[in-house]
C-alpha cells in the first residue's frame, strides 16, 4: 500500500511539473556561446580585418578549423559535418598572413557584399588546397562552413580571374539557399530542361544506349556545366542551377549571344536572372 501511494504521490508531482511547464513560455537561456561570432583582436592586423567584415556584412571568415571563445571553450568547426554521413572531405591550411589578408580583402569586395546576408553561409573557411573526395575543388558547402581554397592563389589573380573565382563562391551558396527556399519559383526552371526529351534527365546516368547519350552536348540538353559526359551522369537540379547562378554573377554580356543557338538555356538563364536580382546587392 505504501508503494501504491509513493507512486501516486511522485505522478502528481510530474504532472503539475509538466502542467507548469506547458505553461510557461520558452525563451532562450543567453547561456548559449555565439560560436561563428567574430572577436576583435586589434594587435593582429589579419584578424582585426576579418573582425571590421564581420561588423559591417556579418560574414565569419576563419583560417583556422578550431573557434576559440576563450582558453577554456573551443569547438572544430567541422567542415565535413554531415547530418547522416561524415564527407570525405580534407584540406591543407594556410598560415600566410599576407595571403590571408589579400583573401579577406576579396572575400569582402568581390563576395560577401554582393549578395544579400540571408543566404550567407554559417562561416566561410580559408585555406591553400581542399580535397573532396580526393578531387582538388576550389569551393566545397558544408553546413557549417563553406571552404574557400586558393589562398595562396587569390591575391595573385587578375581581376578577371579574382570575378570569375567570387561568381563560382556566391554560386556554391546561393544556389543552395535557392535551392532549399525557392522551390516553387525554381519548377519553371526544371521544367525547360525537363521539355527537351520529355522526362526528367537530371542526375542521370548516360550512356551510347541513353537517349540522350553520353556524348551528347549538355548545351543539348538545356544544361552549361560541359561539353559532354562519358559513362558518367548529367547534373543534379542543384549543379545545374549553380552553374547558371555563377553566369549571372560573372556579366558577361556576351553569354546571350554565345548561347544564341540554345532557346532553352537563354529561358532558363532570364528565369534564374530574374529571381536572383531580389538577393542580389
Amino acid at each position: 500500500m505504501k508503494n501504491i501511494l509513493l507512486f501516486y504521490a511522485i505522478w502528481s508531482c510530474l504532472f503539475v511539473a509538466c502542467n507548469n511547464e506547458e505553461n510557461d513560455t520558452l525563451s532562450p537561456s543567453g547561456l548559449e556561446p555565439e560560436w561563428f561570432a567574430i572577436q576583435d583582436n586589434p594587435n593582429n592586423e589579419l584578424d582585426h580585418l576579418i573582425y571590421t567584415v564581420y561588423q559591417t556584412y556579418g560574414a565569419s571568415i576563419f583560417y583556422k578549423d578550431t573557434i576559440w571563445l576563450d582558453n577554456n571553450r573551443f569547438t572544430p568547426l567541422n567542415a565535413d559535418y554531415e547530418i547522416t554521413i561524415k564527407k570525405n572531405v580534407t584540406y591543407a591550411k594556410s598560415h600566410d598572413e599576407k595571403e590571408l589578408s589579400a583573401c579577406v580583402s576579396f572575400m569582402r569586395d568581390l563576395v560577401v557584399s554582393k549578395f544579400d546576408g540571408d543566404a550567407l553561409p554559417l562561416s566561410y573557411l580559408l585555406v591553400d588546397t581542399c580535397w573532396d573526395n580526393k578531387v582538388i575543388v576550389d569551393v566545397y558547402k558544408g553546413l557549417r562552413t563553406t571552404i574557400v581554397s586558393n589562398a595562396q592563389k587569390i591575391g595573385k589573380m587578375t581581376p578577371s580571374e579574382q570575378k570569375e573565382f567570387a561568381a563560382k563562391v556566391i554560386a556554391k551558396d546561393l544556389s543552395y539557399y535557392l535551392f532549399e527556399h525557392c522551390d516553387e519559383a525554381l519548377q519553371p526552371f526544371y521544367k525547360i530542361t525537363y521539355d527537351v526529351y520529355g522526362k526528367d534527365i537530371y542526375a542521370m546516368y548516360l550512356s551510347k544506349y541513353t537517349e540522350p547519350t553520353n556524348t551528347t552536348p549538355f548545351e543539348d540538353f538545356s544544361m552549361i556545366t560541359g561539353t559532354g559526359c562519358e559513362s558518367g551522369y548529367t547534373p543534379s537540379q542543384l549543379q545545374d542551377l549553380e552553374m547558371f547562378v555563377s553566369k549571372i554573377f560573372l556579366d558577361d554580356p556576351a553569354f546571350e549571344t554565345t548561347y544564341g543557338d540554345y532557346p532553352p538555356i537563354l529561358k532558363k538563364f532570364r528565369l534564374i536572372k530574374e529571381l536572383v536580382k531580389k538577393y542580389r546587392k
